[in-house]
Formats: structure tokens, sequence, C-alpha cells
């Protein structure tokens, strides 16, 4: 097992060469661990800003899915993600996105970023195979499934389970197994081994990391 700091990671993403004008990180994975790996990730890149794919949830919560055959949640307004994310960086134009408020069920929120921003997108489905080539550097965060129902429900309570075992794993594991985000990714970390508040953390792989 191999560890690894944030400020390390830093630096040599910053020293990536962009594919645009704006460089786009992508932070994907199961259900533990992505948003603070990318909060630690975010105090060493100082110009960074993280989007949220929880952002781009169509609601309400507890709606439930026809049919669990699918290999991304399409609770997620993926069209919404591609158009007021994916699609400005592809043109050098100036992100702007809504952002759903959990609680009104709306999304009259915008949010503008500068376009001199690094920009980290975390949450499950960001690197699908989709947006996959837009990326300039992707993390998967690897977590055992109990490990990351455990967690999930602690933030979303146990009366968000049905949900979770249901509807939402099962998808995810359709996704792990068909679309395999892993294997496209340059960094897969463990996201069960610790809370990065060391800020280190341990790598199963470095593919994209010399």
């Amino acid at each position: 097992m191999t560890a690894l700091s944030f400020e390390k990671l830093a630096e040599h993403i910053t020293a990536l060469k962009n594919k645009h004008a704006q460089k786009l990180i992508g932070i994907d994975g199961g259900g533990a661990g992505k948003s603070t790996f990318a909060k630690h990730l975010k105090k060493s890149l100082p110009k960074a800003v993280i989007i949220h794919v929880d952002d781009f949830y169509k609601g309400p919560w507890n709606k439930r899915l026809d049919h669990t055959n699918y290999s991304v949640n399409p609770f997620f307004d993926w069209d919404r993600f591609y158009i007021e994310i994916i699609q400005p960086i592809q043109q050098g134009m100036q992100v702007k996105y809504h952002v759903y408020d959990w609680h009104t069920h709306t999304a009259d929120k915008i949010i503008r970023i500068a376009v001199d921003r690094l920009i980290i997108v975390e949450g499950g489905y960001a690197t699908q195979e989709r947006f996959s080539d837009v990326y300039d550097f992707k993390i998967w965060i690897e977590a055992d499934e109990g490990h990351r129902l455990q967690k999930a429900l602690v933030r979303d309570g146990e009366h968000m389970r049905f949900l979770w075992e249901e509807d939402w794993l099962p998808v995810e594991r359709n996704y792990i197994q068909t679309d395999n985000p892993a294997s496209r990714a340059d960094l897969v970390v463990i996201g069960h081994s610790g809370d990065f508040s060391n800020n280190t953390f341990n790598l199963i792989n470095q593919n994209g990391f010399l």
C-alpha cells in the first residue's frame, strides 16, 4: 500500500498540461470519501473550486426507480451537467450552473465560476464514459459496499435505507461493472482506510501519477 500527500498530488495536477483553458479534475466513486477527499485536495490548490454532482439531482429525494438496470443514476440531470459544466469548458466559456436545493426541490440558485479557477467535480458517476475524456485528471475512491452504505445512512438517515438498498446501490453496482470508471482513473484511492485528516491517502494504483 502506497501513501501519498495531498500536497504532492496538487503539485502533479498543477504541472499537468491543460486539455482546455480551464483545468478539470474528476473525483468519482461509490458513496464514501469523495467530498472529503475533494475538500482536502482543494486546500492544496488555492485557486480551485468544487462542484458537487448532488447539485444536479432532479428530485424529489424519495422518487423511486422504475427498474435497476441503469448504468448511471437517471435521477441526476446529466444533460444539464453537460450543458452547464462540460460544454462551457470545452468551448472556453465561463461555467454557470444551477444548484439543486434538497429542501425546496428547486434549482433557482446560480453559481458562476471565474475562468481562472481550477474546477474539481466530485460525486458519483462524475467520470462516466460520456464525460471522461474532458477531465485532465480522474480519481476513483474505492470503498466496499458495506462501508459505503453505513456512511450513507449516517449522512442521510436510516429512513433512506430502502432507497440505498433497493435503488441506488444496484445502479452503482451496474456502473462499476459496465462502465468500469476505475479502469480509466489516473489514481485509485482507498476510501475506507481513514478520513484523510493527516493530509495523506492510500493508493491502490497510480496509472496517471508519475
